[in-house]
């Protein structure tokens, strides 16, 4: 099967997304613990949105990768 770079793209753009997600996530709760930040609401939202983001690079992945168009990593 021939590769599609756009396909490609697309799950590599969602496993950068998953992981910038991730990195904030991260940041937020530093800033609560080190600074006290009332960032409680925008935690939980950012962790509902990195789930759903995660799990559709996932989903994303496996797919290409049964269709031959992303080698397994």
């Amino acid at each position: 099967m021939t590769k599609d770079p756009g396909i490609e793209r697309a799950a590599e753009r969602l496993t950068l997304a998953c992981r910038a997600l991730t990195a904030a996530a991260n940041d937020l709760a530093i800033a609560k613990r080190r600074d006290g930040a009332p960032v409680d609401d925008a935690a939980h939202e950012l962790e509902v949105e990195l789930e759903r983001i995660c799990a559709l690079a996932e989903q994303l992945e496996r797919r290409v990768t049964g269709l031959g168009v992303l080698a397994p990593r």
